[in-house]
């Protein structure tokens, strides 16, 4: 349980590299589908070299696997252009929060479709994470009412993680493990970079590389190849400690405290009241279900 935990940690750590690199795209001239469809090809070719085995696959599971992770890393690729859109028209911290705070949506799928103990206390937790959002999307953006794009994130990503944790659920369900050659990684890269492969289509501009871009996707494709297996092994690992919900929670709150102290104390970013208190609730929330799932 130890190791899982820390897994879970880390997988916290490597998601504000990725937090981060948003932040960049949107304070400055960056060219974020082009970096996206580097990163997530340089990343999906790293992940199948270091952790595919083929020969290991069996027909079912891995069918399963490819159909969830391939649409939920190819709709992550678009979530991530809202995020950024986001990010130009308001603080950070609080964009980058919405989107994480999501980990509500897998906590009820959990309870729904896996029938997962829900405690009296996850329900709390829950309860603040919606509140929280709701502050943080009344209080981001320039205008007074309430900013509905800020929801577009929280929605989708908790869609996606909800998808990316259906395999390790199945677990023993399909008679075997179901992602038994170890795909995952290099699936949810190479579905990433599908979805920025359609967005570069469709715009009508071509592809900006710089030196610092290709320098960012390389560093940040050895990240990401680390990050996945990580946040894989971490979902089967917590969840096989019977902590499957407590996976996500730990990885989001992680993430979402150390990206807002960067952008703090980095990039002197204030945040509007409502935020503030918004992503207060959000963390006490997540900070709920965790120890709730871990006792």
């Amino acid at each position: 349980m130890v190791t899982a935990v820390v897994f879970c940690l880390l997988t916290g750590v490597f998601w504000t590299f990725l937090a981060i690199a948003i932040s960049l795209s949107a304070d400055k001239d960056f060219d974020l589908p082009a970096y996206g469809l580097l990163q997530t090809s340089l990343t999906a070719v790293f992940a199948f070299v270091a952790y595919a085995e083929p020969s290991r696959c069996e027909l079912r599971g891995t069918l399963i696997v490819c159909a969830l992770v391939l649409t939920g890393a190819f709709v992550n690729s678009w979530t991530q252009i809202v995020i950024k859109k986001l990010m130009v028209s308001g603080n950070h911290g609080p964009v980058w929060t919405l989107a994480q705070a999501s980990l509500a949506v897998p906590f009820v799928v959990g309870v729904v479709f896996w029938h997962d103990k829900g405690t009296v206390t996850q329900w709390i937790g829950t309860a603040l994470i919606t509140v929280g959002v709701l502050s943080v999307a009344r209080g981001n953006g320039t205008g007074k009412g309430f900013h509905w794009l800020s929801l577009v994130p929280f929605v989708l990503v908790g869609l996606i993680q909800s998808m990316y944790a259906i395999p390790s659920r199945l677990e023993g369900v399909l008679g075997g493990v179901a992602d038994a050659g170890n795909l995952r990684p290099a699936l949810a890269s190479f579905g990433g970079a599908l979805g920025w492969l359609s967005v570069v289509l469709l715009r009508k501009s071509p592809c900006r590389w710089t030196r610092r871009l290709v320098i960012l996707a390389v560093l940040m494709g050895i990240s990401q190849t680390v990050s996945l297996k990580l946040f894989f092994v971490s979902l089967d690992k917590m969840t096989s400690c019977g902590l499957g919900n407590a996976s996500i929670p730990l990885i989001v709150g992680t993430n979402i405290f150390l990206f807002t102290g960067y952008r703090y104390i980095r990039c002197s970013e204030r945040m509007k009241r409502l935020e503030t208190m918004g992503i207060t609730l959000i963390l006490l929330g997540i900070l709920s279900i965790s120890l709730t799932c871990a006792l």
